[in-house]
């Protein structure tokens, strides 16, 4: 990595401009990703289990009938998941890309959202309370 792309922050680490992270930071999620990928790919080898087949089942179910249809299993399950996992039929659907591969991506990008998200929040405390122990940004 050059030092050019890099700029020393308030707190003296590096931190990388265009996403506002530190040189840890940075390595943090290279293999927060990295692992993420490898239990990806270990589990592309197993089958679905039974409920996740039917989870699938009821977001295929309803992508195509719609929300309130009778989808699969409709009488033991929540709406919440099986309409969460249409959205990644649809983009599979439209790209052409694995269904588990889609679902794989979406999760990976609510997760990181979710930490940029607290970063972002326990940035604010400045410093105070559990932003000493966990802040790890400027």
């Amino acid at each position: 990595m050059s030092t050019t792309a890099l700029s020393a922050s308030p707190s003296g680490a590096s931190q990388n401009p265009n996403l506002g992270l530190n040189r840890l930071e940075s390595a943090a999620l290279v293999v927060g990703i990295v692992i993420a990928h490898l239990f990806f790919f270990r589990n592309l080898a197993l089958p679905l289990s039974y409920d996740d087949s039917g989870y699938a089942e009821a977001g295929r179910d309803i992508l195509e009938n719609g929300l309130f249809s009778n989808f699969h299993e409709s009488q033991i399950r929540t709406y919440a998941y099986p309409l969460f996992l249409s959205l990644p039929h649809w983009v599979s659907d439209l790209t052409g890309a694995p269904f588990r591969g889609t679902v794989f991506a979406l999760h990976l990008l609510i997760y990181f959202s979710a930490a940029a998200f607290l970063r972002v929040e326990i940035g604010k405390l400045k410093g105070g309370g559990a932003g000493c122990v966990l802040r790890l940004g400027p």
